[in-house]
């Protein structure tokens, strides 16, 4: 599960076949593009970078937990917003408000695919990892 350490009790876990993927952690160094080096700095130090193992056509989800220390009853927060990203397209965002604290003391939420349209009409797409070519040159 991807975790920052400035953030402890909010995790991102990615689901295949209902089980979170094992992590191995991304050698490659943080490479934030920004002309301030204070604001790369700051961005670098709040970056989690990890990989999984894929299968080509297998489906996946993405799921979201906040829990203590960051979520509990006397939350600051009015609502933590996840805008989800994947290969760096929008698919979606989901929050967690600070009303579901009043009533519980962990919030999870899973996303597992692409909704599109609306109300009866509404379908949606699932995540399923797409082949990768890669090429020695």
């Amino acid at each position: 599960m991807a975790v920052l350490s400035t953030l402890l009790g909010l995790t991102a876990d990615v689901l295949i076949n209902g089980v979170a993927a094992h992590e191995y952690d991304d050698e490659d160094e943080i490479n934030i593009q920004h002309d301030d080096a204070a604001v790369r700095e700051y961005q670098a130090a709040r970056t989690v970078s990890k990989y999984i193992k894929s299968v080509t056509g297998e489906r996946f989800s993405l799921k979201f937990t906040v829990g203590p220390p960051l979520g509990h009853t006397g939350m600051v927060y009015t609502k933590l917003l996840f805008r989800i990203y994947i290969d760096g397209i929008f698919v979606w965002q989901t929050f967690c408000a600070r009303p579901d604290f009043k009533k519980m003391t962990e919030w999870e939420d899973e996303i597992d695919g692409l909704k599109e349209g609306k109300g009866r009409g509404c379908t949606k797409k699932e995540f399923i990892f797409a082949a990768i070519e890669t090429s020695s040159c």
